[in-house]
């Protein structure tokens, strides 16, 4: 598991998860916007999903450490609370936690049940690495072997296996964090300008997952922070991803004045600003300045906006294959212990 959607309503630093987009069944011109307007989330094969249930048999001490984070409890509180219920309302949204609305793409996980959608769970194992059905027992057999019998070339395939058929593992960052950032800094342009929903665009990847979502029990029992070069390549990949996914979602943007496109404008520099600080620091990693070179200027229009992101996506893909070795010098930039979000839970 790992972290995933942006969560509710507990205290200024837990921003909401973003409700996602919207029933039509009110706000004139609704309906023709979502058709045009890129919405957050995974978007699961609900029919595909197969519950936390199926990965907590062989994770247990994960499973145990997610149930006491947010990404658990939003399945009893965000359709609850008093701000999501004036957001829906602003929204017309009749019931945010319907499986149906694409609410419940970034707050809860949903599958088929008795050939219905219904929401089983909060934000869950396949909210982060994908539906499970087609590589749930691949990834855990050993190629039909014991552990200790598989050779390295039998896992090297199965894993290889895994992946193909929809697992998103963390080894693969730019995929991670790239989910991560589906529900957490991008969002429905009328979530943000009509139900006054906050855009989340503060989120930082390596303060979230070295927090109350790291679950790192699998190698390291005691849950421990990841190591440096871990650290840094997850620092690098919240600021790709942040500048990716602002670049696209401002290309969309259909109200140029708007709360929404202003805070992307807004995200897109903070983004832009990290990683040119990065890059001074990083001379040799040339996938850096070169995702800073492609943010276009101020006012730039919605191909070259399309565009942008395109190549900051191709570069972002090559920095997160790497390890994150030999990148000291960016160290001082990370964010420290203090600045983790919320309590790390034992095993």
């Amino acid at each position: 598991m790992k972290p995933s959607a942006q969560i509710p309503f507990h205290g200024p630093r837990l921003v909401v998860a973003f409700l996602a987009a919207v029933f039509s069944l009110g706000l004139p011109g609704l309906a023709k916007a979502q058709e045009s307007t890129r919405v957050p989330g995974p978007g699961l094969d609900i029919a595909a999903v197969q519950g936390p249930n199926a990965c907590a048999e062989c994770h247990k001490k994960t499973a145990q450490i997610w149930k006491r984070t947010v990404h658990h409890r939003v399945i009893k509180g965000t359709h609850r609370s008093k701000e999501g219920r004036a957001f829906a309302k602003k929204l017309r949204v009749r019931r945010i936690k319907d499986p149906k609305a694409l609410c419940a793409t970034c707050h809860y996980t949903v599958r088929t049940a008795k050939k219905r959608p219904k929401a089983i769970a909060g934000i869950s194992c396949e909210s982060c690495h994908g539906a499970a059905r087609d590589w749930i027992k691949v990834h855990s057999e050993f190629s039909g072997k014991k552990k200790e019998t598989e050779s390295p070339e039998e896992a090297k395939a199965r894993w290889v296996q895994s992946e193909t058929a929809g697992m998103i593992r963390p080894r693969n960052l730019y995929k991670l964090a790239r989910n991560c950032y589906s529900c957490h800094a991008t969002g429905h342009e009328d979530l943000i300008n009509v139900g006054g929903h906050p855009s989340g665009g503060k989120f930082e990847l390596l303060s979230w997952t070295m927090g109350e979502v790291r679950h790192n029990v699998w190698y390291t029992p005691a849950n421990d922070e990841a190591s440096p070069a871990r650290k840094r390549m997850l620092y690098l990949a919240g600021l790709s991803l942040s500048l990716e996914t602002s670049l696209k979602a401002l290309s969309e943007a259909r109200k140029a004045d708007g709360v929404y496109a202003v805070d992307l404008r807004a995200r897109i520099e903070r983004a832009r600003a990290g990683l040119a600080k990065a890059a001074e620091r990083l001379t040799g990693v040339v996938e850096i300045k070169a995702m800073v070179d492609a943010v276009p200027p101020p006012g730039a229009a919605a191909a070259q906006l399309k565009a942008s992101a395109a190549a900051v996506s191709e570069q972002a893909r090559r920095l997160l294959s790497r390890d994150g070795g030999g990148m000291e010098a960016i160290d001082e930039m990370l964010p420290g212990p203090g600045d983790y979000v919320g309590k790390v839970a034992g095993p």
